[in-house]
């Protein structure tokens, strides 16, 4: 069953939600979950893309009159796939659906990809300028992903950029990617563009991108992508302040990423890391449980320490020298020097003291996202 979910997007000025993104959602009911990157292409390549397109156009559209005419002023991003802009009358065609459904075209706003710029250029800016026209607005989808020149960003009638998950998800571990995504959001400001990050999953990740004057952000921090009638629940317990009801668990949206990862070509990779975050999670509750039941202990000798996460063992002290002092050693193997200093892992109070070979990336959680899209 086909189905739209939406996703939130959040102004980072006042933290208000100003928008969802629709992303389209196949459960069947033989298959369970299957990834949009599957069917997606499967409808490029049999031509129904046009067909699915339209009909995502349409319900996004209905959805978001529904919303206005309740009170609820929401923009709604829709994607749009190259193969779309093949036909001559796609901008009249487009017009016609949204203000078929209720809707004002200044109310949608339609993202293409950068490497659905690279095919007929001429024809794809003829077509950008019409929806313009129109009163759509116009994200560039991924940013950062693709091989268009920056020119395009000159010469196509763009308003908004979107900073691809795959940089967000590292920002916190490779200063590659942080200053990627600084540098986008500078080109974005400079050129009078809006700039909406993806995939936000810490609130590491907020706080880079707030330092940085990006104007919004989506993500699993704030939601991840829901049906609609769950979307108005959101929002009202939002108005409420009562974010921890509306914030999804870590361990929900790993299990759900897992499920829609596992045995899906093309997923193995992402499954893979997303295993070791659901191992963690798997363990922390025991381990509190274990730690408050325990037994007060007598603290640790300055010469004792634990155990090294990696194996490699900890120092150990040996019998006393003829002067009254003690020597230290190493058990037989061992070359680690690291596992007194505090681990950086997703929750150091269950892993304070271990080594900092086994650490756990703190991007994992928001690499969950990109199998959501």
């Amino acid at each position: 069953m086909l189905r739209l979910h939406y996703q939130p997007i959040v102004r980072l000025a006042d933290n208000a939600v100003v928008g969802a993104e629709a992303l389209l959602r196949w459960n069947d009911a033989e298959h369970g979950s299957i990834s949009p990157k599957v069917f997606i292409a499967l409808a490029e390549e049999s031509g129904l893309i046009h067909a699915l397109g339209e009909w995502v156009l349409r319900s996004a559209a209905e959805q978001c009159a529904a919303w206005h005419k309740a009170g609820l002023m929401l923009n709604v991003s829709i994607n749009l796939s190259g193969r779309q802009f093949y036909r001559d009358d796609i901008a009249q065609r487009i017009s016609d659906i949204v203000r078929g459904a209720g809707c004002e075209p200044s109310w949608i706003e339609l993202e293409v990809t950068e490497t659905s710029l690279l095919h007929d250029l001429d024809a794809i800016r003829k077509a950008l300028h019409a929806l313009r026209n129109e009163g759509f607005t116009v994200a560039i989808d991924d940013f950062g992903t693709g091989y268009s020149s920056l020119t395009h960003l000159k010469h196509f009638p763009i308003d908004t950029l979107k900073i691809d998950i795959s940089f967000i998800a590292d920002l916190e571990t490779d200063p590659g990617d942080a200053a990627i995504t600084e540098a986008i959001i500078g080109l974005a400001r400079g050129l009078g563009l809006k700039v909406v990050a993806e995939g936000v999953g810490t609130q590491a990740q907020l706080d880079f991108l707030t330092a940085r004057d990006c104007h919004c952000f989506q993500g699993y921090l704030v939601s991840r992508p829901i049906p609609a009638a769950e979307f108005e629940r959101f929002l009202e317990a939002r108005s409420r302040g009562d974010d921890a009801r509306v914030r999804s668990s870590v361990r929900q949206d790993f299990q759900e990423a897992l499920r829609n990862g596992v045995g899906r070509p093309g997923n193995r990779q992402a499954h893979l890391r997303i295993r070791p975050v659901l191992s963690v999670l798997a363990l922390a509750g025991p381990l509190q449980r274990a730690r408050a039941s325990a037994p007060a202990r007598a603290p640790a000798s300055p010469i004792a320490a634990p155990a090294s996460a990696c194996g490699r063992g900890p120092e150990r002290s040996s019998p006393r020298r003829r002067d009254g002092s003690r020597s230290r050693e190493r058990r037989p193997g061992s070359q680690c020097d690291r596992f007194r200093r505090p681990a950086r892992t997703a929750d150091a109070s269950l892993f304070s003291g271990s080594c900092q070979c086994s650490r756990i990336e703190s991007s994992s959680s928001a690499r969950g996202d990109s199998l959501q899209r």
